[in-house]
């Protein structure tokens, strides 16, 4: 949560990312609000994301496995091919590129969008309809999701009753 400075001015804002699905939200403004776990305070874009979470947070919080394709060492062996479930797994998710929200390929609300031979996964229509009008500003390196506010949602549905 940012606090006034000594000036008077806001502390710049700074942002999280939600541990169910991803996407970067502002501490203190997110929707889906914050739980403490372990001593950490963890923000979520939707009250959806923060029931999955309090229902089992290790499940949120335990660390990724290392990709297969990066070895610890270069002396190290060629790793093993993942198991099939591993495989499936890994293909079970892909990140919207407009929001960095995580959804599930031929599942996700927003649809699809092919650009140069490649398939790209929507969180919602609107998401997939900003990507097809300049798919180069979602893909460019370094462009990464806006914190803030989903793209579908208006500053009332974050933040009832208040003006942005």
């Amino acid at each position: 949560m940012s606090h006034p400075s000594s000036t008077g001015e806001p502390a710049p804002a700074t942002t999280a990312k939600d541990p169910v699905c991803g996407m970067t939200v502002t501490p203190g403004k997110a929707r889906g609000g914050s739980a403490t776990h372990d001593g950490h305070d963890y923000w979520f874009c939707n009250p959806k994301c923060r029931e999955k979470f309090l229902a089992d947070p290790e499940r949120y919080l335990a660390a990724p496995a290392a990709p297969p394709s990066a070895p610890s060492s270069s002396t190290a062996a060629p790793p093993a091919p993942p198991a099939s479930s591993a495989v499936a797994a890994a293909e079970a998710t892909a990140k919207d590129p407009v929001c960095g929200m995580t959804v599930t390929p031929g599942k996700a609300r927003g649809g699809s969008a092919t650009h140069d031979g490649h398939d790209y996964w929507f969180c919602n229509p609107k998401c997939r309809e900003k990507f097809l009008a300049d798919p180069e500003r979602y893909l460019a390196p370094g462009s990464a999701p806006r914190p803030g506010m989903h793209p579908s949602m208006s500053a009332d549905q974050i933040l009832p009753g208040r003006q942005v």
